[in-house]
């Protein structure tokens, strides 16, 4: 029953997870330390999308 909670709770944290290296990256960007191409970029960018609606989708349908 609460593995809804669970999968939402993971999700919370690695988002704040992703949060800290893109702040990390942000400042490595600025400095001129870029080691990624712009297609990785743009496919990272997608990452907290992809958390958010699964964050949505665990509270609003609860499907556990």
């Amino acid at each position: 029953g609460d593995i809804w909670f669970w999968i939402k709770y993971v999700s919370v944290v690695f988002l704040t997870g992703f949060h800290v290296f893109a702040s990390k990256s942000a400042k490595n960007f600025a400095k001129g330390e870029n080691d990624r191409t712009s297609k990785q970029w743009r496919m990272l960018n997608e990452v907290p999308t992809l958390g958010m609606v699964l964050v949505v989708i665990m509270v609003i349908v609860k499907p556990f």
